[in-house]
């Protein structure tokens, strides 16, 4: 099974992900810590050094070569490209919640999200909403709402569609 989580900043990608890849009994992969990872940097200083959106997609292709798996993308992931032809044949999940929802979620992380656009949290998050959202609708196969984020009622039902 190969599962591609989409959505804003925020939404929950990396928080269901894991859990998941689990009762999948598929591997987890998040796309911005393989960053981090194969860097040795932060997203924020790639953000910093202009450098994020290329090394992003080079993990993004690396990733999507996986046979099987729960891959978490970084919320711009998908205005590559290449991005939609890239995730053909994976199962693609939009997960969504409240631009106030993501905005708290975002400013109780501190200073872990670097800031897109330089606006307030809330602003912020619907400006790049109505910019990617096209974008997002057209992948998913599916959504799914986050807007509480308890992960076993999230969970179940996408557990049981995916299945």
């Amino acid at each position: 099974m190969r599962v591609a989580l989409i959505g804003p900043r925020g939404v929950g990608k990396t928080t269901l992900g894991a859990p998941l890849a689990d009762a999948l009994g598929v591997p987890f992969f998040d796309g911005d810590l393989v960053v981090e990872q194969k860097t040795g940097q932060t997203i924020a200083k790639l953000f910093d050094d202009g450098t994020f959106r290329d090394r992003e997609w080079d993990v993004t292709q690396d990733l999507l070569r996986v046979h099987e798996g729960v891959i978490a993308f970084g919320g711009g992931a998908v205005m590559a490209s290449g991005f939609a032809a890239a995730v053909a044949g994976w199962t693609v999940v939009l997960l969504t919640a409240a631009p106030i929802v993501l905005a708290e979620r975002i400013r109780s992380a501190g200073g872990a999200r670097p800031s897109l656009t330089g606006a307030e949290p809330a602003e912020e998050i619907a400006a790049v909403w109505e910019q990617r959202r096209n974008h997002y609708e057209a992948l998913a196969d599916f959504s799914a709402a986050t807007d509480t984020l308890d992960i076993g009622s999230v969970l179940a039902p996408l557990i049981a569609r995916l299945r």
